[in-house]
């Protein structure tokens, strides 16, 4: 039964370490698609803005131009990037491995439960676990992002890295190739 245990907790440290590097890229990609889709507008307020003004078409022109085309090229980049569905997947991966971290703890805390019928529920946390890994996966997540993710999951439960033995207090990289050696840049967000 320990080492059933022992298999549910680290899963459980991966799920919310993977939800926590998602809804990381999540804030990223919502960024991005908000910004794109606000300036889309803008084109549309400076011709407006030209008509009501009364002035000469031809100042519209060229502010379109000089508006127009690099926020063109933006649009372009966001359809080429697909933001739009990079942020759908990291939304839909955050919460799906929130879910499963939070079914493994409950699995954990249930003391009336015996094997046979611990061993059947984490067989079915562990299939739903293996589905969303391989979502996951399609998603090109980088070495960099878990260890970041790893991080979070330890200072998260108050864990030593199994690694260099430090229980992580904050979000700042060290040189631990488990749970640091990430930009140093993503501390801060």
């Amino acid at each position: 039964m320990d080492r059933l245990r022992e298999e549910a907790w680290d899963r459980a440290l991966h799920a919310d370490g993977t939800a926590y590097l998602f809804k990381q890229r999540g804030r990223f990609y919502k960024i991005l698609v908000t910004t794109s889709t606000a300036l889309a507008l803008v084109p549309a307020i400076v011709v407006g803005t030209v008509a009501l003004g009364g002035l000469d078409p031809r100042v519209a022109v060229a502010v379109m131009g000089v508006v127009g085309i690099p926020l063109a090229l933006l649009s372009v980049w966001s359809l080429a990037a697909n933001w739009q569905d990079r942020y759908a997947a990291a939304t839909q991966s955050a919460g799906v491995n929130q879910q499963l971290d939070d079914a493994y703890k409950q699995l954990l805390a249930d003391a009336t439960v015996d094997e046979a019928e611990f061993r059947r529920r984490l067989q079915v946390l562990q299939t739903q676990d293996g589905a969303q890994r391989d979502r996951d996966l399609n998603q090109h997540v980088t070495d960099a992002e878990m260890r970041r993710g790893l991080r979070a999951a330890l200072r998260t439960r108050g864990k030593e890295c199994s690694t260099c033995n430090l229980k992580p207090t904050d979000m700042k990289p060290t040189d631990c190739g488990v749970c640091g050696e990430f930009p140093r840049q993503w501390w801060r967000r």
